[in-house]
């Protein structure tokens, strides 16, 4: 049920992220993703925040980015949990959750952090 409720949050993230890009074409919003991610201050989490270098343009691909991870491993996790011989404990699985939701609270938390601020 847990891991229902965060891949749907996951998910929910994503289109919300999605619905807000501006792009006219779906091969240009790809371009322009791919080529944000490649270089984006969001996804840089080495030393503090690069505050200065980041711009509005760089959530969407940041989150989805990070998102996908996020699903992607979470997934790989699940998989070895469903395959090992005994049940799995919380204590086992918590830890890994959390290390895998990192960069998705680092990413979140500084456009949170922006966000308070300008607002």
């Amino acid at each position: 049920a847990v891991t229902t409720s965060r891949r749907f949050a996951a998910r929910s993230l994503v289109a919300m992220a999605s619905s807000t890009s501006t792009s006219t074409s779906s091969e240009t919003k790809a371009a322009t993703e791919t080529a944000d991610t490649g270089n984006n201050p969001l996804l840089d989490t080495s030393g503090l925040p690069k505050f200065a270098s980041i711009e509005p343009k760089h959530l969407t691909p940041a989150v989805q980015s990070v998102l996908a991870d996020f699903e992607s491993d979470l997934e790989s996790l699940e998989a070895t949990v469903a395959k090992t011989a005994t049940a799995a404990s919380y204590d086992d699985v918590l830890p890994q959750v959390e290390r895998l939701s990192e960069k998705l609270g680092y990413v979140w938390g500084v456009a949170g952090h922006l966000n308070g601020v300008k607002n």
